[in-house]
């Protein structure tokens, strides 16, 4: 998996979202394989003009005929009730699977942090490459995107 630093995490978004892991839906994508649709339920934006639910697309997961699984480093996985910080890639390639809009995690599992883990107002991404501030969150942000 190739590491992003957190100017390209910025750079490559384009939304950054602050939300709740409302639902998960699994269906097979336009090869056949089985791919997690997350919805997202928007409580603050960063970056980008998101609608007020997002619904993030990972490979993975389980249909009545097939189990995919991710490399498990790599595996983005969400909770039901789960609050995170997520950026955002909407680039569906040249073969869009679907007229809705599905967005993708920037880096997989590094597109993704957990709100509340931390009693330091610190938030880390999955494979705990990288922290932000969230009482200082969009100010990062900016920065980095500068």
């Amino acid at each position: 998996m190739q590491h992003f630093e957190k100017n390209r995490l910025v750079r490559d978004s384009d939304v950054i979202v602050y939300g709740t892991v409302l639902s998960q839906d699994v269906q097979k994508d336009f090869n056949g394989f089985p791919v997690t649709d997350t919805l997202i339920e928007v409580q603050k934006t960063y970056k980008g003009i998101p609608a007020e639910t997002v619904k993030v697309r990972a490979a993975g997961g389980e249909t009545d005929d097939m189990i995919y699984i991710v490399d498990e480093p790599a595996a983005l996985t969400f909770a039901i009730g789960e609050k995170v910080v997520l950026f955002l890639g909407s680039d569906q390639g040249a073969m869009p699977e679907t007229e809705d809009l599905l967005y993708y995690a920037v880096g997989q599992n590094q597109g993704k942090f957990k709100v509340g883990v931390r009693s330091d107002g610190m938030i880390e991404n999955g494979p705990g490459t990288h922290s932000f501030d969230f009482n200082h969150f969009q100010n990062e942000i900016d920065e980095l995107e500068n």
